[in-house]
């Protein structure tokens, strides 16, 4: 069994531990910005989970399509 806060992804106390390496919009806003995640990602061992923002301008986007939708559903339908 491996001590609270060891970076084996094995058990503590029964439970698997997992690291979440969460993202924000920088962290994913072209090519180069995705690159870096992956190398950070890939340098992590054991049980892991990853949790990325929607890439630059996509939320807004969205966002822009829902009201638009409100008054005009093929419109809307049409931006997506």
């Amino acid at each position: 069994m491996q001590p609270a806060g060891s970076d084996s992804g094995g058990f503590f106390f029964g439970v698997t531990k997992m690291r979440v390496l969460k993202f924000g919009v920088t962290s994913v806003a072209d090519a180069a910005a995705i690159a870096r995640v992956v190398a950070i990602v890939g340098e992590r061992r054991g049980a892991r989970t990853v949790v990325v923002s929607a890439l630059a301008g996509v939320t807004d986007a969205l966002l822009d399509t829902a009201r638009l939708a409100v008054n005009d559903r093929d419109a809307a339908l049409a931006a997506l």
